[in-house]
């Protein structure tokens, strides 16, 4: 699909709740009780044609674009920082921010905020129009400023001591199902040990700027 094509299909999408595309699209209605938040991204993504998401690449990697689905309030404010992809906690052996994971998920984006308000049925929500941003030099600077602080904790031993603090627009936290999941990582001797996996996040300070960079979007 071309990125046209792509941004029409999208747009025929805004203003519509997940009610209203459910039965559009002739797709068999989901109770509130099972369609939870992770399943919107999901109902998006199919009707994008991203059934078997490869979440190795950018999500269209054929024209470059990674899709985030972004809660807004009625003020198109985000509620929530974003998620950008899990962390590398070992086998960092090409440390470089040009050629890292994090620099290809967020190099181009595709936003598509979705109206989110408290205790708001998620499937009153509507689609809101979607905007494709790509980080400015300034931007990509703090970027690479606060993967690299991130990255040498991780590098250098010292992930017990890393936490959300650490990084400006982009940091990282623990992301597992309970606390008792745990992956390799390595320790302040070399040695392996065992952590929570970690993912990167922009916080919603900054993804509030990208969107009302784009026309003073509002949902």
């Amino acid at each position: 699909m071309c990125e046209d094509e792509l941004i029409d299909k999208l747009k025929s999408l805004a203003g519509f709740t997940i009610k209203e595309i459910l039965f559009n699209k002739n797709i068999s209605l989901l109770t509130s009780s099972k369609f939870d938040k992770g399943s919107i991204g999901k109902l998006i993504e199919c009707l994008l044609g991203l059934i078997n998401n490869n979440y190795a690449k950018q999500d269209f990697f054929d024209i470059g674009l990674e899709l985030k689905t972004i809660p807004v309030n009625n003020f198109g404010f985000p509620i929530e920082d974003t998620f950008v992809c899990s962390a590398k906690l070992i086998g960092n052996f090409d440390y470089s921010w040009e050629s890292s994971y994090v620099k290809s998920k967020i190099s181009r984006v595709l936003w598509i905020p979705v109206e989110h308000y408290r205790r708001m049925p998620i499937l009153d929500k509507r689609i809101g129009l979607p905007i494709i941003w790509s980080p400015n030099c300034a931007e990509e600077k703090l970027l690479k400023i606060d993967w690299e602080e991130i990255m040498s904790f991780i590098i250098l031993g010292e992930i017990e001591k890393l936490d959300s603090i650490y990084g400006d627009i982009l940091y990282i936290k623990s992301k597992a199902k309970n606390s008792n999941y745990l992956t390799n990582a390595i320790g302040n001797d070399g040695e392996i040990i065992m952590v929570n996996p970690k993912s990167f996040y922009l916080r919603k300070f900054f993804t509030k700027k990208i969107l009302f960079h784009n026309f003073n979007y509002k949902i």
